[in-house]
């Protein structure tokens, strides 16, 4: 589907390209010069990627609301909250640090289900087409400030209501999580493998660590890493990456890239 473009020179700053996985936790595994090693499922190549490529992000499927409002508040706690546990000072986590965890987790996976279904323009039928007609760059000044309109003929932004989905769809998905708790798993050597998406609950943090649902904080081994990426990759629809594939044990070793 088309996205709608913003003005020449973008000027109300508009986000464009809405990373599905947040910038910060790719940039976790990135190389030494910047960049992952990112599987291609449709192609079957591996080659390098930077945090800021546009794979890695819908365009512009839902709103400037849900991007700079909901979802960045989301990701700021979890940024934070996923720093401290990676420097060692975080080793429990609380009933906030669970809340702020299964938050990321949902959105991610949320998103990543809207940029495969982005939601076209609704008409809505039964209005007058009587509303005020605001320019292109009136509307865009609406939606920087968070602000929602119809636009000629009666049609509603389909990113407006993604947004609003997508929002709603949050509080429903957490209920699923109420009943449990996150546990912290470490590796010692093998590295994690990030899919597109996750159809478990499994959240990779860094190369050495990711976030388990119903599981206790443990050290796993090359055994329970190699499943746990294996998992990883069954799971995603397009791509995985890695900061290195090489060093990504699964069950069957044929899925290694490097």
């Amino acid at each position: 589907m088309q996205y709608e473009k913003p003005q020449k020179r973008n000027p109300h700053q508009l986000t464009v390209r809405q990373h599905v996985f947040p910038q910060f936790c790719i940039k976790r595994f990135c190389n030494t010069e910047g960049s992952v090693s990112y599987y291609d499922k449709q192609t079957g190549l591996t080659n390098l990627k930077t945090p800021r490529d546009v794979v890695f992000c819908a365009m512009r499927v839902w709103d400037q609301r849900a991007e700079a409002g909901y979802m960045k508040s989301i990701e700021d706690k979890y940024e934070c909250l996923s720093n401290r546990i990676i420097d060692g000072d975080i080793k429990t986590l609380t009933p906030e640090h669970q809340n702020e965890i299964t938050e990321m987790f949902c959105i991610w996976n949320l998103r990543h289900f809207y940029k495969k279904n982005p939601i076209l323009d609704q008409k809505l039928h039964g209005v007058l087409d009587q509303e005020p007609k605001f320019s292109k760059d009136e509307q865009e000044q609406l939606e920087k400030n968070h602000i929602g309109y119809i636009k000629e003929g009666a049609v509603v932004p389909g990113r407006d209501i993604a947004g609003v989905q997508l929002q709603l769809r949050l509080f429903d998905l957490k209920k699923r999580f109420s009943d449990g708790n996150w546990g912290i798993i470490r590796s010692n050597k093998d590295e994690f493998i990030v899919p597109d998406n996750f159809n478990k609950g499994i959240l990779p943090l860094s190369p050495n660590i990711c976030l388990i649902f119903a599981c206790d904080n443990m050290v796993i081994d090359s055994q329970n890493v190699a499943q746990i990426n294996s998992w990883a990759v069954e799971s995603s629809t397009n791509y995985y990456f890695a900061k290195d594939l090489s060093a990504c044990p699964t069950i069957d070793n044929s899925q290694r890239q490097g």
